[in-house]
């Protein structure tokens, strides 16, 4: 994929090795889940399309609206 930190400023993961980092070559900041906090509405582009059931409800407990991207296996929009 052709991202930059034009159209994505952050990535969130749960691992804390890789959070405060930036993505390989991309200098796209790595944060932990608690970041989205501070955000009104979220859109999140998802790419564990098979886990999404449990990012949903761990998201919910911090951000209530959330617009969910899932590429695969067929692209939609889900809403939180």
């Amino acid at each position: 994929m052709n991202l930059s930190n034009k159209k994505l400023k952050v990535v969130i993961d749960g691992s804390k090795l890789k959070q405060d980092r930036f993505v390989l070559w991309k200098r796209i900041i790595i944060k932990n889940s608690t970041y989205l906090k501070k955000f009104k509405m979220c859109l999140q582009y998802n790419l564990d399309w098979n886990f999404l059931d449990s990012i949903k409800i761990k998201c919910k407990r911090i951000n209530n609206k959330f617009l969910y991207i899932m590429p695969f296996p067929i692209p939609k929009i889900v809403k939180c």
